[in-house]
C-alpha cells in the first residue's frame, strides 16, 4: 500500500510541473524553424527527504517546434519493492505562446508488467492507443473523448512558452491554465504568481539565478479514483513551482515543485541543468 502511494505522489508531482498558457488565437508562425538550443536537465523525487525516484530531461527548443525525452525511474528502497521505470518522448510546435503537442509516447514498466501508450494529437485532441489496453474500471470517474480536447501531454507540460510580449520574468508568464493527461486521466491546473527573486538559493535545488515563485492549484476531471492521493492533494493548500528562464526568458522550466500529502512533503527537485544554446542565442537567463 505503501508503494502504490509512492507511485501515485510521484505521478501526481510529474502532473503538476508548470507548462502552457492557453490563448484565444493562435499566431502565425515564423516562415523557419531555427534551432533555439538543448537543454538536459537532470530531478530526484523526495518524499519527507527520502529519495525515491530520478528523472532526466533533455529537450530540443526550436523557434516554431521541440521536442523532449524522458527517463524516469525509482531509486533506493523503493527500487527494492517497485522497480518503475518510465520512457517517454513528445514533439509538437509552438505558436503565440501555446504548445500544440503532436505526437507522445510512453512506456511505463512496473517490475513485469509493461505497459505502452501513444498520444496522436489531432486537432488539439488526442487519439489514445495502449497495449496492453487500459481496462474500464467502475471505480474510476468517468473520462470521455471530449474530456481530452485541449489537453497537453506529460512531457510536454515540462516547458512553458513566454507570453508574447510580456517581459522577461513578468507575473503574467506565471498566471496559466491548462489540462494534462496521459490518456488514462486528465488533470486542470491553474497557477498564479507569487513572487520573483534574482538569485537566491533555493534548499535541495542545484540553481542559481532568477526565478519565479508560483503556486498550483490542481482539479482531477476523469480517470482518476474518488478518494486516492490525486484527489487528496487537490484539496489540500496550493502546491509551489518555481520556474527559471532559458535562452533569454522565451522558455520556462521547473526547478522545484513542492506538494503537501497525506503521507509527507513531496518535492521534484533539479539537481542539475546543462543548456547548449545555437551559436546566435543565450542560455539561461541573466
Amino acid at each position: 500500500m505503501f508503494c502504490r502511494r509512492i507511485k501515485v505522489v510521484a505521478a501526481g508531482l510529474i502532473l503538476l510541473c508548470l507548462v502552457l498558457q492557453q490563448a484565444s488565437v493562435r499566431a502565425q508562425p515564423p516562415v523557419k524553424d531555427l534551432a533555439l538550443g538543448k537543454v538536459e536537465i537532470q530531478y530526484g523525487f523526495y518524499l519527507s527527504d527520502v529519495s525515491l525516484a530520478e528523472l532526466k530531461l533533455n529537450i530540443n527548443f526550436n523557434e516554431i517546434s521541440y521536442s523532449i525525452t524522458v527517463n524516469g525511474r525509482t531509486v533506493g528502497l523503493v527500487d527494492l519493492f517497485a522497480k518503475i521505470k518510465f520512457l517517454g518522448s513528445s514533439r509538437g510546435v509552438i505558436s503565440g505562446g501555446i504548445i500544440y503537442p503532436g505526437l507522445h509516447s510512453y512506456r511505463y514498466s512496473e517490475r513485469e508488467k509493461t505497459r505502452d501508450v501513444k498520444l496522436i494529437f489531432n486537432d488539439r485532441v488526442p487519439v489514445v492507443s495502449a497495449t496492453p489496453d487500459f481496462k474500464h474500471s467502475h471505480d474510476r470517474v468517468p473520462l470521455s473523448q471530449e474530456d481530452l480536447l485541449g489537453t497537453i501531454d506529460l512531457a510536454s507540460q515540462f516547458i512553458a512558452p513566454a507570453v508574447p510580449g510580456a517581459a522577461p520574468l513578468a507575473s503574467e508568464n506565471c498566471v496559466r491554465e491548462y489540462s494534462v493527461s496521459d490518456g488514462r486521466l486528465r488533470v486542470d491546473v491553474t497557477i498564479s504568481h507569487l513572487k520573483n527573486s534574482s538569485g537566491a538559493r533555493i534548499r535541495g535545488v542545484n540553481y542559481k539565478g532568477p526565478f519565479m515563485h508560483c503556486a498550483a492549484k490542481i482539479r482531477p476531471i476523469g480517470g482518476h479514483k474518488e478518494g486516492d492521493m490525486l484527489s487528496k492533494i487537490s484539496h489540500k493548500s496550493e502546491i509551489d513551482v518555481w520556474v527559471a528562464p532559458v535562452f533569454e526568458a522565451r522558455f520556462y522550466i521547473p526547478i522545484l515543485v513542492r506538494a503537501q500529502t497525506p503521507i509527507g512533503t513531496a518535492e521534484l527537485r533539479m539537481h542539475k541543468i546543462a543548456l547548449t544554446p545555437s551559436p546566435h542565442q543565450g542560455g539561461l537567463s541573466k
